[in-house]
């Protein structure tokens, strides 16, 4: 892994703890997604992220 693409993941992290920078949060794993697009990595959509959750809970 990256050291940028660390960065950015720990960002994410921090920012999502506050809940008022939802918003931020939202833009740096826009960015994330986008990198690892350029690299040619599987990006997890919020959607997909989602359906995980959803088919969790019922297990």
């Amino acid at each position: 892994m990256s050291g940028e693409k660390e960065d950015m993941r720990k960002a994410i992290k921090k920012i999502i703890k506050k809940e008022d920078s939802i918003d931020e949060a939202l833009r740096l794993w826009k960015e994330l997604c986008e990198y690892e697009k350029k690299n040619g990595i599987n990006v997890p959509t919020f959607g997909t992220m989602n359906n995980l959750g959803k088919r969790n809970k019922n297990i």
